[in-house]
């Protein structure tokens, strides 16, 4: 490539307004940790989809 042409340098944080209002709480973080660590154990998967059906259907 010539060097005569422009660089377009990052901007860090450019988009940092537009994305807080989807970053996940601390509490939200926390509990994505526990999920994620449940779905290792053997056999809690299957449970955490009954439990998720079962929590989706009001009861």
């Amino acid at each position: 490539m010539s060097d005569d042409l422009p660089r377009h340098e990052p901007r860090e944080h450019l988009f940092d307004a537009l994305v807080a209002p989807f970053q996940p709480t601390a509490s939200q973080r926390q509990v994505g940790r526990l999920l994620l660590a449940l779905i290792r154990i053997p056999g809690t998967l299957p449970l955490l989809r009954a439990w998720h059906t079962r929590r989706g259907r009001g009861h």
